[in-house]
């Protein structure tokens, strides 16, 4: 329940939905989930202490691609993940 406090966030079978806007809560830049995106489950640990590697993370763990569109970081599911 505390693991922010150790610069680190932890998920186990979570909506990418709410893990985005968790990050979003940690960094100027908004993180969003498009589509069906937003419905993928993510289990795992993210580091909070640099928003690059955060979603260099998530998109290493779920299969979507992040891309900045209006300062706003976007997650789509990568094609053909299903």
């Amino acid at each position: 329940a505390f693991s922010w406090r150790l610069g680190r966030l932890i998920y186990r079978d979570r909506p990418l939905a709410e893990v985005a806007a968790d990050l979003s809560r940690y960094y100027a830049e908004p993180v969003r989930t498009e589509g069906a995106a937003s419905a993928l489950r993510f289990s795992g640990v993210l580091a909070i202490s640099s928003e690059p590697a955060a979603i260099n993370r998530l998109s290493a763990l779920v299969p979507v691609s992040a891309n900045r569109q209006d300062g706003v970081i976007v997650l789509t599911e990568r094609a053909g993940s299903r």
